[in-house]
């Protein structure tokens, strides 16, 4: 009997988790976004470039009606500097803004890698928007 009720709440609890994935639209803008288990992704001009949540679905104990609040802001990050061999920038560079997810920046800022193990707030770039 316990065996059997495990095995239907299984079944369940897959159920819903599959029933939480969705695809990349057809038609995916850089800078729109689509949602994609309990993540929001925003949609680049390289569909392998499109960034991502990064909630864990089953941690977070989302279901189809009830989904995490969005930790991705729109628009990608500028490319980060990365220092030249034997110079040490990082020393020098001050944080103003340090952050782990976008939505610990303010406005539409990004929470972005700066090249010094770091993570700051940065202006997002919309490539291909006019």
């Amino acid at each position: 009997m316990w065996l059997r009720l495990f095995v239907v709440a299984t079944v369940m609890v897959v159920a819903v988790n599959c029933a939480e994935t969705s695809t990349r639209p057809k038609n995916c803008t850089p800078g729109t976004t689509y949602k994609k288990d309990c993540n929001v992704c925003t949609c680049a001009a390289d569909p392998k470039k499109d960034k991502c949540g990064n909630v864990d679905c089953k941690r977070s104990g989302s279901s189809s009606t009830t989904r995490a609040p969005s930790t991705t802001n729109p628009g990608i990050c500028p490319t980060k500097v990365t220092p030249a061999p034997g110079s040490n920038p990082c020393k020098t560079r001050t944080q103003t803004s340090t952050c782990n997810i976008d939505k610990d920046c303010p406005g539409a800022k990004k929470c972005c890698e700066n090249g010094c193990a770091v993570k700051s707030c940065r202006n997002a770039i919309y490539p291909n928007k006019p």
